[in-house]
């Protein structure tokens, strides 16, 4: 029953086919448009790889932390630390370094604050004139005309540090005051409440990384970056690394174009024309020119012009250099099993 159903079909098939021939203009009118259209919706492709992206957002932390935002103010933050070789970070030197990377960074676009030690509150009790207490907020600097940079400037502020440890301490420095951190609050949506995207967090950490490269300039501070839009910076190099070292080993799945690349072998550094290669293979000389600019835009194979020629030479030391760590550590795992 079954061969009679599968037999039927076939026939249907074979006489489908001459008529769907018939009229090959319109298969090919009816794929250009489904084409097209698809083609077309490329333009809202949007990638994101931020922390939020892999959020359940129907999930009750997702919306619980959206609405802590709607009170508090956003909770994307990114960090940055500087790290002094020498003996503290509270010198009139650093300071002002500190003081400028302050000022840069809150004049970017979607930056919504900025802690930092030049502009981090300070609270302190005093007396009014008729004798009642009070708490004020000032600057852990001083007010502008009491900060002067001086060594005795440089002590107040420590001593406030240390009578107020549970605040600054590991918050703008470190147990040593070799560190300084500096907090830098992010906007979470845009205008319409999307999505703060991937690609403006990017700019934000570039724009700030800029700003941190032009104030230490001189400087020995060493400077850290961390927090979401690091995060997803990060993870956008090391998917783009990974593509790239993947991108030699699909081109080498056509066999093919693993021929072509055995004869470029065994050429040598003097390397082989698209001639030679041709009378080496049953292909036509435009099909070994199609194989040889797909190796070459992935990196396998360089042209190297010699008189009026192009010669092509292989160019996979550092693409062998990761197949032989991994057929090493095959070995290794298979000759575990077998033992």
């Amino acid at each position: 029953m079954i061969k009679a159903v599968f037999l039927e079909n076939c026939k249907e098939y074979k006489t489908m086919i001459p008529r769907m021939l018939k009229h090959s203009w319109l298969i090919i009118a009816i794929t250009a448009v489904i084409t097209v259209f698809f083609g077309w919706q490329l333009k809202n492709i949007r990638i994101e790889n931020t922390s939020r992206t892999f959020m359940p957002k129907d999930d009750a932390s997702y919306q619980f932390m959206l609405q802590t935002e709607e009170t508090f103010g956003s909770m994307l933050g990114l960090g940055i630390s500087l790290e002094t070789k020498g003996k503290t970070i509270l010198t009139p030197q650093y300071i002002q370094v500190i003081q400028a990377i302050t000022d840069g960074i809150e004049r970017l676009d979607y930056v919504e604050n900025v802690d930092s030690l030049t502009n981090i509150d300070f609270i302190y009790g005093d007396v009014t004139e008729d004798g009642e207490g009070s708490l004020v907020a000032g600057s852990l600097l001083g007010d502008d005309d009491e900060y002067t940079g001086s060594a005795q400037d440089m002590r107040l502020i420590k001593q406030r540090i240390i009578d107020w440890q549970e605040m600054y301490n590991r918050v703008i420095v470190n147990d040593s005051f070799k560190a300084a951190q500096m907090m830098v609050t992010v906007t979470a949506s845009t205008e319409d409440g999307e999505e703060l995207p991937s690609t403006v967090q990017n700019e934000i950490l570039a724009n700030i990384k800029a700003i941190c490269e032009d104030a230490l300039a001189g400087s020995d501070l060493e400077v850290r970056y961390f927090g979401d839009p690091v995060m997803s910076h990060d993870a956008r190099e090391f998917l783009m690394s990974d593509l790239i070292n993947l991108i030699p080993f699909v081109a080498l799945g056509d066999v093919t174009r693993q021929k072509i690349v055995c004869d470029l072998a065994e050429a040598g550094e003097e390397g082989i024309n698209v001639a030679q290669l041709t009378g080496k293979s049953l292909l036509s000389r435009p099909a070994i020119s199609y194989h040889l600019k797909v190796l070459k835009n992935c990196g396998i194979v360089e042209p190297v012009k010699q008189g009026t020629q192009i010669f092509y030479r292989i160019r996979l030391r550092e693409h062998f250099a990761i197949v032989k760590h991994l057929m090493q550590t095959l070995d290794e795992i298979f000759a575990e099993e077998d033992a």
